[in-house]
């Protein structure tokens, strides 16, 4: 799968696919909400989570493109393996194994209401096309942030690993279709096979 400038509409139109499922997920299934395997993340804690995921990301994008406007954009910084193997795998390949962690600040709340939730979802999914709007291939390629799932634990921030606005597009899919399995498990009552993150 490409994740280049050129690629970016194709690639706010298949997030806005999984967001659509992920919404129909939700209103299809309300007697799931409070569902889950014991210990873990109920059917609306995921949904909850996968939108403090996607907000987490506008705020320094919205920076970067500021900065990058201004001329003050510094290039990303190179990747080392580790980090290349990542995005090879897990934002072009799609592969996200359950069970990794998820950062705290994407914890869902206590007692996430199901239309908060949609209504939170929708204006997400909205920002990304919204960020391209306007800008051409080449500028959308320029656009880059320190990953701020990553920034969010000490370790993390220490790798300073990054996404072009691209990338960051892809893993918001990625990311969405790895916890709609889930709340699908949730809703069809296999909560064995849920996992909490």
């Amino acid at each position: 799968m490409r994740l280049d400038g050129a690629a970016y509409a194709a690639l706010v139109a298949d997030l806005d696919r999984a967001c659509g499922d992920l919404d129909a997920a939700i209103e299809r299934a309300p007697g799931a909400w409070d569902r889950a395997r014991p210990g873990h993340w109920t059917f609306g804690g995921h949904a909850d989570h996968v939108v403090r995921t996607m907000e987490l990301f506008p705020p320094p994008f919205d920076t970067a493109a500021a900065a990058l406007r201004a001329g003050t954009l510094a290039p990303p910084p190179a990747r080392k393996a580790l980090e290349r193997l990542f995005v090879a795998v897990v934002v072009r390949g799609g592969f996200m194994p359950r069970g990794g962690p998820a950062a705290p600040t994407t914890f869902p709340g206590d007692t996430p209401e199901p239309g908060d939730v949609r209504r939170r979802l929708r204006a997400a999914a909205a920002w990304w096309a919204a960020a391209g709007a306007g800008l051409d291939a080449a500028t959308i390629d320029r656009l880059w942030i320190l990953n701020p799932i990553m920034r969010a634990s000490p370790r993390g921030a220490r790798l300073g690993w990054h996404y072009t606005l691209p990338e960051a597009a892809r893993i918001q899919s990625v990311h969405v279709r790895h916890h709609l399995r889930q709340m699908r498990d949730l809703a069809a009552g296999k909560a064995a096979t849920a996992s909490r993150r």
